[in-house]
C-alpha cells in the first residue's frame, strides 16, 4: 500500500491553507508530484472540519488501511487541510469561519488534481 500526504496546512492545528504539498507523511520529505503519474489508481482520502493534522493523518492511514486489500493498485492520497482552529474546548465556535477555508482548500485541491491529471 502507498499512501501520500498531500498537506494544504502551514501547521499542525489551525493557520491557513498554504500551496498544496506532496509529502511522504505530515511535516516529513517532499515528493515530486510527477510520482503520482505512476499511481494507476488514486484514491482521495479527507478529514472533516475541526481535525488537527496528527489525527487527520492517523484516521487517514486507517482508511487506507481499510481499503487497501480491495485496491491493491492504489496510491492513496491524504489530503489534509486547517478546517480546524486552536480555541481549546471552545473550537466548535470557529466553525462559521472554517467555511472559507474550506472553499480555499477545495480551490486549491482542484488546481492540483487538474495540474497532475495534464
Amino acid at each position: 500500500m502507498t499512501i501520500r500526504c498531500l498537506s494544504l496546512r502551514e501547521r499542525p492545528r489551525g493557520g491557513p491553507v498554504v500551496p498544496p504539498a506532496l509529502l511522504d507523511a505530515p511535516g516529513g520529505r517532499r515528493i515530486p508530484p510527477t510520482e503520482l503519474r505512476a499511481a494507476r489508481t488514486l484514491v482521495l482520502l479527507t478529514h472533516g472540519y475541526n481535525v488537527p493534522e496528527p489525527l487527520g493523518w492517523a484516521q487517514l492511514q486507517r482508511l487506507a488501511a481499510d481499503l487497501a486489500p480491495d485496491h491493491p493498485d492504489a496510491t492513496f492520497l491524504a489530503v489534509t487541510w486547517p478546517g480546524d482552529v486552536n480555541l481549546g474546548w471552545l473550537s466548535f465556535v470557529g466553525y462559521p469561519t472554517e467555511e472559507r477555508q474550506a472553499d480555499e482548500a477545495a480551490r486549491s485541491l482542484a488546481t492540483f488534481l487538474g495540474d497532475w491529471a495534464a
